[in-house]
Formats: C-alpha cells, sequence, structure tokens
C-alpha cells in the first residue's frame, strides 16, 4: 500500500513538473514572439520553427492561433518574389473565422480577417465582417480582449484605432460608398468618438458632400479648436466651393497652428490665383527681362513651392524664346516603354538629358520623378512638385490657350519666334506623351487640349 501510494505521490510530482514546464515553455513562446516580432525585418523561418514547438505543448492555444494568422499575412507579401499571393490570405480568413466562434470577445482574429478580405479586394465580405465588430462591441460594452486573453491596454482608444486602420482601405479602392455604410455605423454607435467623426467628413468631402462636410468640421473645431487636421479641412472645403474669404480664414488658422501646413495653405490660396496667357507680352518680356527670367528658372529648379501662376507661365512659353531651346521637338525617347520595361535608370538619365535643355517639360519631370521613386531616390518628390505646379497654371489658363487652334492643325513652325504656330508645336510635343502615359487609347480622342482643357492634369496632380 505505501509502495501504491508512493507511485501516485510521484506520478502527481511528475504532473506538476510538466505543468509548470508547460506553463514556462508557453511564456517562451511569447517573448519568442515578441524577440521576432519586433526585428526590423522580421523572419518567417523562425515564426515557423515558433509554430512547431508551439504545437509540440498545445494546439488549442489562441496565440497559437494569433501566430499562424500573423504567418500568413506575411507571407502572402514575400512569396512570388514580392507578389501577392492570395492563398496565404485565404488561410487567415480561414484560421480568424475558426477562431472567432471559440473566442468572440477577441478583437485580433476579427480584424485580421477584415483585413485579409479588404487586401483582397472581398470589400463587402470586409464591411459585413466590421459592422459584426461593431454590433459585437455594443454587446459586451467595448470589453475587447487580445494577447494572451488580456483587455486591451488602450480601452476604447485600441479599438477606436484598429477601426480607423480600415477606413483607408476602402478609399484606395474608391468605394466610398461601403467606406461611408462603415463610418456611419460607427459614429451612430460611436457619436463620442472624435476620430470616427473627423474620418466621416472626410469621406463626405471626398464624395463630394462639401456642405455637409463642412457642417461636420464645425461642430468638430468647436469642439477642439486646436485640431489642425480640421481647420487645414475646412480650409480646402472653403476653396472647393468658392468662398475665398472663408478659405483664407482657416488657412491663416492652419498655419498659426502648425507651419507644416504652410506649404498645403498656399497651394489652396493658389486655386483663387488667376493668369492670362499674352504671347506677345511674354515675347516682350524675354526681350527685356532675361535676368529675371533665369531667376525664376532657378527658383523653379530648386523645387521652390508657392511660385506664382504669372512666373510659372513666363516659365513655361518663355523657353521657347531661350537660346537653349533649339528645336520644337522637346522628347525623343520612349519613355513609356523604358518605364514598362523597369529601364528606370536609362529612363531617369534621359529625363535629366531633357531637363538641361527643356526644364519646363511636364513629360520629362513627370517621368523622371516615375523613374526616381522606382529607384527609391527622393529627389522624385521634386520632380512631382515641379508638374503639380505646371499643370496648375495650364490648367487655369487653358480658356485663353483655346485660340490657338483646332485639334487638327499639324503645321510646324519653321520660325521659332512664330508666337501662335511655335507655343502650339512646343506645348503638343510635350503634351502628347503625357496623354499616351496617363491615358487609355479609348480617352485620348476627347483630351486634346486644343479641343478642350486638359482636365486630368488637375485631376491626378491634386
Amino acid at each position: 500500500m505505501n509502495h501504491i501510494k508512493s507511485l501516485l505521490t510521484i506520478a502527481a510530482l511528475s504532473m506538476a513538473t510538466f505543468a509548470m514546464a508547460q506553463s514556462e515553455s508557453i511564456e517562451q513562446f511569447y517573448d519568442r514572439y515578441d524577440k521576432i516580432t519586433n526585428a526590423e525585418e522580421p523572419d518567417t523561418t523562425e515564426i515557423r520553427v515558433l509554430i512547431e514547438d508551439w504545437e509540440k505543448v498545445t494546439s488549442d492555444d489562441p496565440d497559437l492561433i494569433r501566430t499562424k494568422i500573423i504567418f500568413n499575412l506575411m507571407k502572402a507579401g514575400r512569396d512570388l518574389q514580392g507578389e501577392i499571393n492570395p492563398s496565404f490570405f485565404e488561410r487567415a480568413i480561414q484560421l480568424a473565422e475558426e477562431a472567432v466562434p471559440k473566442y468572440p470577445n477577441r478583437l485580433d482574429f476579427r480584424s485580421y480577417k477584415a483585413l485579409c478580405c479588404l487586401l483582397l479586394g472581398q470589400n463587402e465580405k470586409a464591411l459585413d465582417c466590421l459592422l459584426q465588430i461593431i454590433d459585437h462591441s455594443q454587446t459586451i460594452n467595448g470589453n475587447w480582449i487580445g494577447k494572451q486573453n488580456k483587455p486591451y491596454e488602450g480601452g476604447f482608444e485600441s479599438f477606436e484605432d484598429n477601426m480607423c486602420t480600415m477606413i483607408p482601405y476602402f478609399f484606395q479602392s474608391d468605394d466610398y460608398t461601403r467606406a461611408l455604410t462603415f463610418l456611419d455605423k460607427l459614429i451612430a454607435v460611436y457619436p463620442q468618438s472624435f476620430a470616427f467623426r473627423m474620418n466621416h467628413a472626410s469621406a463626405l468631402a471626398i464624395l463630394g458632400k462639401q456642405e455637409q462636410a463642412i457642417e461636420e468640421f464645425l461642430a468638430l473645431e468647436k469642439e477642439r479648436p486646436d485640431e489642425d487636421q480640421c481647420i487645414i479641412s475646412l480650409a480646402q472645403l472653403y476653396a472647393e466651393t468658392g468662398n475665398e474669404a472663408k478659405a483664407r480664414e482657416y488657412c491663416d488658422k492652419a498655419v498659426a497652428l502648425n507651419d507644416f501646413y504652410t506649404q498645403t495653405a498656399e497651394y489652396i490660396l493658389g486655386s483663387f490665383e488667376t493668369v492670362t496667357v499674352d504671347f506677345d507680352e511674354i515675347k516682350e518680356y524675354m526681350e527685356t527681362h532675361e535676368d529675371e527670367y533665369r531667376v525664376i528658372e532657378r527658383k523653379f529648379q530648386a523645387g521652390e513651392a508657392g511660385m506664382s501662376l504669372r512666373d510659372l507661365s513666363i516659365l513655361y512659353f518663355g523657353h521657347a524664346l531661350t537660346p537653349e531651346c533649339t528645336s520644337t521637338q522637346l522628347w525623343d525617347i520612349n519613355a513609356d516603354s523604358l518605364a514598362q520595361n523597369g529601364k528606370f535608370q536609362e529612363l531617369l538619365h534621359a529625363c535629366e538629358e531633357t531637363l538641361k535643355k527643356h526644364p519646363a517639360s511636364i513629360a520629362a519631370n513627370f517621368f523622371a520623378g516615375i523613374s526616381a521613386d522606382n529607384l527609391g531616390n527622393p529627389i522624385a518628390g521634386l520632380y512631382f512638385l515641379k508638374c503639380q505646379q505646371l499643370a496648375r497654371m495650364i490648367t487655369k489658363s487653358a480658356d485663353s490657350l483655346s485660340n490657338l487652334g483646332g485639334k487638327d492643325e499639324s503645321e510646324k513652325a519653321e520660325d521659332k519666334f512664330d508666337g501662335t504656330k511655335y507655343y502650339k508645336i512646343l506645348w503638343r510635343a510635350d503634351e502628347n506623351v503625357f496623354v499616351d502615359y496617363l491615358l487609355e487609347k479609348k480617352e485620348k480622342g476627347k483630351t486634346l487640349f486644343f479641343s478642350q482643357p486638359v482636365y486630368f492634369l488637375e485631376k491626378d496632380f491634386k
């Protein structure tokens, strides 16, 4: 009998020791997970090994499931030489769907499912999942749990941040209707959330419902008069609705709160600026103000923000009258082909050579920006800024340029000082390659600059 008791005691001690080892191992798994995922470039191989080790101890730990979901999310973007592999997203969705009934109060499983659906373009499914999250949040009074089944440290703010991360995915796919449905539900359930209401007002603005957006932003301003994003949004909306006085008032407020918005304010106020292109005046200016012209040129090349439309028009059209402009053909390489074949270094070099002679070429600046961006070169921002400035000037001056002739005009100017003919050739040489790159063939016929304004420029560089 004593022998049996001894065996039972040993068995009990062994079970206790095993339980302790199991507990310690799980804690070690958490530590290993944190170490891997906090690395600058998390290693999916290490996570796979962690999962294998974890499964030897238990297969029913919610954080093991969470780790499997994250593993699939990481693999989805790294497989097939960096291309997205949908099968990994689908596996992550399956894991999340299996986990939700077991752990209904874990916000992470539901959020991962919604995120994967958005990344796969399954927006309707993602919206259903997000609406269910809101409904369940009401049921549990927002008492969500997360890693290790512990309550979220940030409480409602964590939930708020989680929901806000979903909104941009709808906008990126131009799915504004579902974005607004999601936001309508959020502000109906959580009217106290400033972040949800800011996003809702922004969605209305993007959908072109400016008056409603202004009303909501004004209500938000009353609550937080120092919220700079709210103020600059009102400045933009007042500009879009043609209220110059209010736009200026809110631009001043925004800059006073945060000088980060100085350039944005200048751009907004620039929408009220007008310019008329008079070729005779430009010709006279170029004959008598060469030094001043070179100053304008240097400012433009340096990427100075806030250049006036007058200076930009002088730069763009006056360039035809400079000694270095020796040909009406501003562009003689197949930029579209180089870009499509990934020859960005070659394309950037060609653009830079073109810009030495023709600094105000929209096409050359645009493709230089595309090339630099793909090469990871931060100078891309400078090229895109130049495109934006020139596009704004041309859009603003389109009406005054419409008298240059019909779309069938094709003769070339023999004398580069023959204003009407030469400027027409000058612009067409630049504009045609731009249209080729941005528009589908079916759209080209209706966007010739001399039959109607190039409206797409403002749209693409807003």
